[in-house]
């Protein structure tokens, strides 16, 4: 944290303590410093301790040396405490209590944790709550974390890795992918935004947009609806399953169910597409992958002849018109082909 003036420049620690290394003065003369307050030399005659209206404090130590007025309206912190112990994002004026900055907001990341941006950032968020900051501002937030942010007209995107871990948010521009827009199988039927959305998530997953839009247009019947049901209760773009649901909670810690996909927009129900494909934690290359990550998870990446489901099954019985050959059996391959054929995809 700098100040500066024509003759001096200083730069501080967190807490206020001077980089002796990266500061300097011309004279003796400059009463201010940390925090634009006076300093105090009365005491120890240095320039690390500061006066203001309520507090005596000390850089060195980031502790004040009276007691702190707002005591009772704090009470889980120190009695001597400053900065609502973050002096990086609260400020404190006149030593009376910490203040957050009026140009920022916070957002409450993809990755569990929370960061400032500007105040003018338009928030893209799945569902909303409430929760305070540490100096007790209520501030309206996405439950399930913000997935993107745009400010200044640049928008910001939740990257995360092949293991479903948040890593930071990049510039969507810096998000290339080969896969336009013009491209997309079925665009016809679904909005701009979906599209958009789509590609970001088959960049973060590092999957092929179009073999979701075919696993897409399966499992829906061409309809690309979030709300969906088959006859058996799957729900969604996936026809998602209560055992998906389950595994997907269970890795990401969410609390979905199927109610809750049911009143999500196709946009958000991407997401859970995403959280889903994470959750399987397979490599997903082939048509056949793709095929089976909705049909039989645990048969991902086997061979095309490994068999599914065989004649005498109920699973059999529901899906025999997969059985091409009619041998009584349904392989990895057949489930493949059909995808491949129906949708011109290799």
């Amino acid at each position: 944290m700098p100040t500066s003036l024509s003759t001096h420049r200083h730069h501080f620690y967190p807490f206020g303590s001077s980089i002796k290394s990266r500061s300097y003065s011309a004279g003796s003369g400059f009463r201010f410093g940390f925090n634009t307050q006076e300093k105090d030399k009365e005491i120890y005659n240095n320039n690390e301790t500061y006066n203001a209206t309520f507090w005596e404090y000390d850089g060195r130590l980031g502790r004040r040396w009276n007691v702190d007025p707002m005591t009772a309206d704090y009470p889980w912190q120190s009695t001597y405490s400053s900065f609502n112990n973050n002096p990086i994002y609260f400020s404190d004026q006149n030593g009376l209590k910490g203040e957050p900055p009026t140009d920022q907001q916070v957002i409450k990341t993809a990755g569990g944790g929370y960061m400032n941006v500007p105040s003018s950032s338009s928030i893209e968020i799945f569902g909303s709550t409430n929760f305070k900051t540490t100096g007790g501002a209520s501030i309206k937030i996405d439950a399930n974390s913000a997935r993107a942010f745009t400010v200044d007209g640049k928008r910001y995107i939740a990257g995360f890795n092949k293991k479903g871990g948040f890593e930071g948010y990049y510039l969507a521009t810096d998000m290339i992918t080969k896969y336009q827009s013009s491209n997309i199988l079925y665009r016809d039927k679904v909005s701009s935004k979906f599209i958009a959305k789509l590609l970001e998530v088959s960049y973060t997953l590092g999957q092929d947009p179009n073999k979701l839009m075919a696993v897409f247009a399966q499992e829906t019947g061409e309809k690309f609806s979030p709300n969906i049901r088959s006859a058996d209760g799957q729900i969604g773009l996936l026809q998602f399953t209560g055992a998906a649901i389950t595994q997907i909670n269970s890795v990401f810690n969410t609390a979905y169910s199927k109610s809750q996909l049911e009143k999500m927009t196709a946009e958000e129900q991407l997401l859970v597409v995403q959280q889903y494909f994470q959750s399987i934690n397979k490599k997903i290359n082939t048509i056949d992958d793709y095929a089976l990550a909705t049909f039989s998870p645990k048969n991902v990446g086997k061979s095309s002849s490994t068999v599914i489901y065989i004649k005498g099954s109920d699973r059999y019985f529901k899906n025999k018109g997969l059985d091409t050959n009619k041998d009584g059996k349904i392989t990895v391959g057949e489930v493949g082909a059909k995808y491949a054929k129906k949708y011109n995809i290799l």
